[in-house]
C-alpha cells in the first residue's frame, strides 16, 4: 500500500466514523453520497440531506411526494413554507415574508400554517399567492399547533388572558372557538372522532368533532409541559419537554404510561402503527421506541437542534433548526 492510499483510507475510515455517529452506530456499510467520497455508513443508512442552508427550520410535514417545512428565518417578516422532493433534489419557497410560521399541515390540494401575527394561511401545493384562512389571537408555539382533517383546519390562539383551540374551514369562513383556557394550549391532533389538545400543569383532552363548543374531557390531568401531541387508532401521545419524557394514554383515559424517559427536551413526535419517533431538541438526537414500550433507539445524533418530525411508510424525517443563519437542515433516514 501506497503513503497515499494509506492517508486515503484512513480518511475513509473517518467519513465513516463520522456517519456511523450520527447514524447511532449500526453496523454493515453502505454507501451514503452526502457524507463524502468513500465514507461508509450502517445497513440502514445514514440521515440524508434533503435541503440545507435552512434557517430556523422549524416543523415538517410529509405527502406521497414531498416533505414540506416552515422557517422562522433571521427577523420578523423573514419566514417561509418550504418544499423538497422526498426524493431529494431542489428546494422550492411556497412562501415567503411570513411572520415567524409554527405549525404546519398538508392535504391533497394545499399545505396550511398558521403564523406567529395570528393568522392561519394556505397555498396550492405548487405554490402561487398564500391565502388567508382565518385571522385574529396569537398563535401559541408549540411544535403541534395546527393540524387538519377533511373538512377543517384546528389551531391554538392566545386572545388576551386566554388560549382557545379553534377551527375553520379548510376555505375559510367563520371561526369557530371550541375550548378556551386560562393557561397556554402548545399543541394539537384531530382524528376521525375529536380534536385532541394539551395544556402545560393542566392537561390532556379530547373534545368530540359534534360537539363544536361543548365541555371536553379530560383524558390525563396534570402533565408538565407537552409541547407536541399526535393520536393513532388506539392512544394519545406526547412529549414532555420539562420532564423528558414521551408518553401515551388510551383515547378514552386512563393511566399515563412513560415509554421513554430521561429525553433531553424532546420537541416533537410523530406515530406510525409500531413506533413513536421523537427528536430532542438539546441532546441533538433522533429516537423511537415501540409503542407497546421497550429500550429508546437511537436513529441520529450529532444533529443540530432538531425539531419538527414526520414519516411515511418507509422514512423518518426532521428539521434541524441550527445554531446560525443558514445551517438549518432538512433530513431523511430511510429505513426508519
Amino acid at each position: 500500500m501506497t503513503r497515499a492510499s494509506f492517508h486515503l483510507t484512513a480518511f475513509a475510515a473517518f467519513l465513516a466514523s463520522v456517519c456511523c455517529t450520527s447514524c447511532g452506530g449500526r453496523e454493515t456499510p453502505a454507501q451514503n453520497p452526502d457524507a463524502g467520497d468513500g465514507a461508509t455508513c450502517p445497513a440502514a443508512g445514514c440521515p440524508t440531506i434533503l435541503a440545507s442552508g435552512q434557517t430556523s427550520a422549524r416543523n415538517i410535514a410529509v405527502d406521497g411526494t414531498s416533505v414540506y417545512w416552515t422557517t422562522n428565518g433571521t427577523g420578523e417578516g423573514q419566514g417561509t413554507v418550504m418544499k423538497v422532493p422526498i426524493a431529494g433534489g431542489t428546494a422550492v419557497a411556497l412562501a415567503t415574508g411570513q411572520p415567524a410560521p409554527i405549525g404546519i399541515a398538508v392535504d391533497s390540494t394545499h399545505v396550511y400554517w398558521n403564523n406567529d401575527g395570528g393568522n392561519v394561511v394556505r397555498v396550492a401545493l405548487d405554490g402561487g399567492t398564500p391565502t388567508t384562512v382565518a385571522s385574529g389571537g396569537t398563535a401559541q408555539t408549540g411544535n403541534a399547533a395546527l393540524a387538519i382533517d377533511a373538512n377543517f383546519v384546528y389551531w391554538t390562539a392566545a386572545y388576551s388572558q386566554t388560549t382557545s383551540v379553534m377551527k375553520v374551514g379548510l376555505e375559510g369562513g367563520a371561526s369557530l372557538t371550541l375550548a378556551s383556557s386560562g393557561r397556554p394550549i402548545l399543541s394539537i391532533a384531530v382524528d376521525n372522532t375529536s380534536v385532541y389538545w394539551a395544556s402545560p400543569y393542566d392537561g390532556i383532552f379530547r373534545l368530540s368533532m359534534d360537539a363544536d363548543g361543548g365541555m371536553p374531557y379530560t383524558v390525563s390531568s396534570v402533565q408538565k409541559t407537552p409541547v407536541a401531541i399526535t393520536v393513532d387508532a388506539t392512544s394519545i401521545y406526547w412529549v414532555d419537554d420539562q420532564a423528558g419524557t414521551v408518553s401515551r394514554v388510551p383515547l378514552a383515559g386512563g393511566d399515563p404510561v412513560v415509554l421513554a424517559s430521561g429525553q433531553s427536551h424532546p420537541q416533537a413526535l410523530a406515530v406510525d402503527n409500531t413506533n413513536v419517533y421523537w427528536t430532542n431538541h438539546i441532546g441533538g438526537t433522533v429516537m423511537k421506541v415501540s409503542i407497546g414500550g421497550g429500550a429508546p433507539v437511537v436513529l441520529a445524533s450529532n444533529q443540530q437542534f432538531p425539531v419538527g418530525i414526520a414519516v411515511d411508510a418507509t422514512s423518518v424525517y426532521w428539521a434541524n433548526a441550527g445554531t446560525s443563519p443558514g445551517d438549518g437542515s432538512i433530513m431523511k433516514l430511510t429505513p426508519k
